[in-house]
């Protein structure tokens, strides 16, 4: 075995999304040689291909520690969202990502404290096997018309690994503390838990 794959065999490649450094690294952390204030982590990655339509950036994470990347709307006009509205924002991606994991398309938290803006169904999921243009719901909980641009962040993308259920079919179930409360079981406050031994 050469010297250099000895050492990917001992280490984990890093990635500095502000200086667009890569690096390798053993266990723990490293300084980043660009800019040595900032410390990385070794993080997972996967390779994902993308085809990218919209003549705009692709989704990029902000920070180092970032989970979720902003995505951008790819439309040929504006499209306006009417209070309590909801339109279909295409985003000019499309994903062959690797068996086992999903993509989850999270609201921004600044549309929707500044907006009333959020994805209806978030988190929504885009599968590995799907290979067509990725589309986010938006609704506006607002009381003002919200018009969105082309290039305008609507969303945030997150990559998940996932997990098979195979099925136990019973006719009983284990007894827990719960059991059966929902809905607002466990109360409202720190008191309601206090009050119920949890």
């Amino acid at each position: 075995m050469g010297e250099a794959a000895e050492a990917m065999g001992r280490h984990r490649q890093v990635h500095c999304f502000q200086c667009n450094l890569f690096m390798l690294t053993g266990a723990g952390h490293k300084v980043c040689p660009g800019k040595p204030s900032i410390l990385l982590e070794a993080m997972d990655e996967i390779i994902v291909k993308v085809r990218n339509k919209t003549g705009i950036e692709l989704p990029a994470y902000a920070t180092p520690e970032a989970a979720g990347m902003d995505v951008h709307a790819c439309t040929e006009k504006d499209i306006v969202i009417e209070p309590m509205g909801r339109q279909l924002i295409p985003t000019g991606l499309q994903l062959e990502m690797p068996a086992g994991y999903e993509c989850q398309i999270r609201p921004r938290s600044g549309l929707a404290l500044h907006y009333g803006i959020t994805v209806l169904n978030t988190p929504g999921t885009v599968d590995a096997d799907s290979r067509a243009e990725i589309g986010v719901v938006l609704i506006n909980l607002s009381d003002k018309p919200f018009v969105v641009h082309h290039g305008d962040r609507i969303c945030q993308m997150v990559f998940k690994k996932c997990v098979r259920v195979r099925w136990s079919v019973t006719e009983k179930l284990d007894h827990t503390k719960r059991e059966f409360d929902s809905f607002g079981g466990s109360g409202l406050t720190a008191e309601d838990l206090k009050n119920d031994g949890l």
